[in-house]
């Protein structure tokens, strides 16, 4: 039994140090190499339209009007990295909108329609 333990992290010790060295960190998440001289990475998602700050702005009024937290949750909803604004599976961020289309579509379209 012990050794078939120390097989199986030995295994996983291996298969880690050869994903770090083709370029994936611990996570999972692909890391760029850097090149002396070069100019860092572009963000991995587009920056939000001017307008995304006006709706996140109406969706917060909304959300406290009827009694949801800033992210159109029940209160006291916990988040796994603080926020439901990232996505640490895919690295990329979401605006408020993006996040809150599935659970409240006719807010945002309406907020959307506002901030026109």
């Amino acid at each position: 039994m012990r050794i078939a333990s120390a097989l199986t992290c030995l295994t996983l010790a291996l298969a880690t140090s050869a994903a770090r060295a083709d370029g994936v960190d611990r996570r999972g998440a692909f890391r760029q190499p850097s090149l002396p001289g070069s100019a860092p990475a572009a963000p991995s998602s587009p920056p939000p339209p001017a307008d995304s700050a006006r709706v996140d702005g109406c969706l917060r009024e909304a959300f406290a009007a009827r009694g949801l937290n800033p992210y159109g949750d029940p209160p006291g909803a916990l988040y796994m990295g603080g926020t439901p604004l990232f996505d640490e599976a895919g690295g990329r961020g979401r605006t408020l909108a993006e996040y809150a289309e599935r659970k409240h579509p006719e807010l945002v379209a309406r907020c959307r329609l506002k901030a026109r």
